[in-house]
């Protein structure tokens, strides 16, 4: 085979001459030159014009972007060839990796030619209207694909914004690729959630009748077990004994039965003075004893570590002392015992419970007066009217100042969650947000104690609300009733 026959099998394989017949190849094959490059030289630099286009006769060739090293080329192969048909900013330099032999092409040369033989530009004008049909074919390939990965991430906002329609990913999951496979996960997910959510709501549902069932049996139990209950049998075992020597008096109807008092048992009498101690100990037995499990924020805890002992802080910096300490005090202690009974209007309960209870500690109806008045002060949206009042709902707040806030409020945040308040991330930082910063301290004592404290809260939750901020913005929650 001759110089010439061996340079036109070389543009053979050319793809912009792959449709041109060898005898037109014959004629271009004169216009090769011949390079020889060194090892290490540039024969191509990224972003010069390209006029030229090379076949590696011997050598091999790095092609590079910089540093990074994009192919490697070797005899036969061909870089720059689109240079010779239309001149642009070459994308990657070439650089010779050992000594070796280019044969070049030159785009005047190139042209020259195609004017004088026809069917050479009619075989590279089939080549580049392929070339274009399959780009464009490949185009809309990657059109539909893009398509369809959009409605992928759009079914993952429509999912936190509660609007997915399940059928909606039906075609990307068909796709017999790894899109369609990604479709396929996405819809399974999605129907494994949905199994987990009905049933967490019908585990909730089947927790909250048995919550029932137990409130009853305890409402039962303390009737039964009171000191009152206790008291009208032994009254009715007195009233038996004294049928036989005379007409006993009427046993009082079973129906008439009273709340639990602690009255003090026949032939006891009533303190003269208030006794703190006695009703501090009541407070604690039943509210270590009968409150549910899920009050991990309204608790025992709550009551005595948080409350009884910002109450007593306040009071000290405010001036308050004796008989007005003692009613505070009392205050602080039956604030939430009416979580024992229901959770709703627990303030109410307390008051009543406190009523029932405080006469037979020795509290006369005065000093119960203003203990109510404290109790029900604590309710929420808060309207203290007496210095007493201010400092207990500020007690009752105290948590919003203090460095432990965040923790609270997660015990805070599963107590609601056991009662079926369920709430993302999102929502529960913005509705404690929203609580915060509309929240006033009552009394200086609070504001100098607790305000910084409580402006570094918001300036945490204002973060956390950011890192749990959806492409949804769902509205917050009632935080009205949280921390009451």
């Amino acid at each position: 085979m001759t110089l010439s026959e061996e340079r036109a099998a070389a543009l053979s394989a050319v793809s912009i001459f792959s449709e041109t017949p060898r005898a037109a190849l014959a004629f271009i094959a004169p216009l090769l030159e011949e390079v020889t490059v060194a090892a290490g030289e540039t024969v191509i630099e990224r972003g010069e014009m390209g006029d030229a286009m090379y076949i590696i006769e011997r050598g091999r060739m790095i092609v590079h972007d910089g540093e990074r090293e994009l192919n490697t080329l070797g005899p036969g192969d061909v870089f720059g060839e689109m240079a010779v048909l239309d001149p642009e900013p070459r994308s990657a330099s070439v650089t010779a990796q050992e000594a070796g032999v280019l044969l070049r092409l030159k785009q005047e040369a190139l042209h020259d030619l195609m004017s004088h033989q026809p069917e050479i530009t009619r075989s590279v004008i089939r080549i580049l209207s392929n070339r274009l049909r399959h780009m464009v074919h490949h185009m809309s390939v990657e059109f539909a694909y893009m398509q369809q990965f959009a409605r992928l991430t759009a079914a993952a906002v429509a999912i936190e914004s509660e609007i997915y329609v399940p059928s909606s990913l039906d075609d990307v999951a068909a796709r017999p690729d790894e899109l369609g496979q990604l479709g396929r996960v996405f819809q399974q997910t999605i129907r494994e959630l949905a199994r987990r959510d009905q049933q967490l709501h019908d585990q909730l549902a089947h927790l909250q009748i048995e919550i029932d069932d137990v409130r009853k049996a305890r409402h039962v139990a303390e009737l039964t077990e009171s000191a009152t209950f206790r008291n009208l049998q032994l009254q009715a075992q007195r009233l038996q004994r004294r049928r036989k020597s005379r007409t006993p008096a009427p046993a009082p109807p079973a129906t008439h039965i009273q709340p639990e008092t602690t009255e003090p048992a026949p032939g006891s009498a009533i303190p003269a003075q208030p006794d703190l101690a006695r009703a501090r100990q009541y407070v604690v037995k039943r509210l270590s004893t009968e409150l549910a499990a899920y009050n991990t924020y309204h608790s025992l805890e709550h009551t005595v570590e948080d409350v009884a002992r910002a109450a007593d802080r306040l009071a000290a910096l405010s001036g308050i002392e004796g008989d007005d300490l003692l009613l505070l005090r009392t205050a602080a202690y039956f604030h939430d015992i009416g979580f024992v009974d229901d959770r709703a209007n627990h303030e109410v309960i307390g008051a009543d419970i406190a009523r029932t209870v405080l006469p037979g500690m020795g509290y006369q109806p005065e000093q119960i007066d203003a203990i109510c008045g404290m109790i029900m002060a604590t309710r929420l949206p808060q309207s203290p009217r007496t210095l007493l009042e201010q400092i207990l709902a500020d007690a009752d707040l105290d948590v919003l100042g203090r460095a432990d806030f965040i923790e609270r409020s997660a015990a805070l945040r599963a107590e609601s969650a056991a009662m079926g308040a369920l709430q993302t991330d999102y929502e529960w930082y913005q509705s404690q947000f929203q609580f915060v910063r509309h929240h006033d301290y009552h009394t200086p004592a609070a504001r100098t104690l607790r305000q910084a404290g409580k402006e570094a809260n918001l300036a945490t939750l204002a973060r956390l609300i950011e890192t749990s901020r959806s492409p949804s913005f769902s509205q917050p929650a009632d935080a009205s009733k949280h921390h009451d």
